[in-house]
């Protein structure tokens, strides 16, 4: 009898589907196009810079962010942003292009622990484009999308009220950022 138990459970494992392999996570840029500007340029950089590590990270500030920018917010600085992002969000993957220009490009992403956000890369007018400001704006969860139901905990984690000024849109420019007040830059 113990042996037709045995023979049973191994038929029943021998012929029981493999499991799934976890599935990747996607390359950052995979399936958009960014723009094919100095702006669409640095938005798919950054992705890449972002998921790769801080290394990558300190070398995208280093080489993109304009001169100007730099004067008035270190690279050091930057990457302590760069951290908490990184800490709330996880890995960051774009969903679509929302709108450019010559020198800016809005990109809606996603964050691998959920929640939906807009990004805004603007960059200097002349050349050589480098960037002056990223705008970050968390977005509510859409009905049907791949956000689901899982995202209205995360969102509601990081009201927009709560969130911290945005370190590097230009309080120059006067535009509000996502607490409704002027960022800093």
């Amino acid at each position: 009898m113990r042996i037709l138990v045995h023979a049973a459970l191994l038929a029943a494992v021998a012929t029981a589907p493999a499991p799934k392999p976890a599935q990747p996570i996607p390359t950052p840029t995979a399936g958009i196009e960014f723009p094919p500007n100095d702006a669409g340029g640095h938005a798919a950089a950054w992705f890449r810079a972002f998921n790769t590590g801080e290394p990558a990270m300190k070398r995208f500030l280093e080489s993109r962010v304009a001169a100007r920018a730099l004067q008035r917010r270190s690279v050091a600085s930057r990457l302590g942003s760069y951290r908490e992002m990184r800490k709330n969000r996880g890995s960051v993957s774009p969903i679509r292009i929302a709108e450019f220009t010559a020198s800016s490009v809005k990109v809606v992403a996603r964050g691998e622990r959920g929640g939906r956000f807009a990004i805004t890369f603007r960059c200097e007018d002349a050349a050589p484009h480098g960037i002056v400001s990223l705008r970050i704006e968390d977005l509510p969860p859409e009905e049907g999308t791949p956000e689901g139901p899982g995202d209205a905990e995360y969102s509601g984690r990081f009201p927009q009220s709560d969130l911290p000024l945005d370190p590097w849109s230009p309080m120059d420019r006067g535009m509000p950022g996502p607490t409704g007040f002027p960022s800093v830059d």
